[in-house]
């Protein structure tokens, strides 16, 4: 499995799920073993927009055009 392999099986499989929170971000490290660092840009990535700002993260579109 190349470097990044984890990370991207992780993101299409929270993709997946209905909702994103911590514990689901802390599932998917568990099931494709990610390291520390992956766990934290997850938890960034996903994590939800400011008030006042759009609701979700934009980029998440992105990754469903994979």
């Amino acid at each position: 499995m190349n470097q990044h392999e984890g990370l991207r099986k992780a993101l299409h499989w929270l993709l997946q799920q209905p909702a994103i929170d911590a514990g689901h971000i802390a599932e998917a490290c568990r099931r494709f073993d990610l390291s520390p660092l992956d766990e934290i840009f997850l938890r960034d990535y996903f994590r939800p927009a400011s008030p006042g700002g759009t609701e979700g993260n934009p980029q998440s579109d992105d990754l469903e055009s994979n």
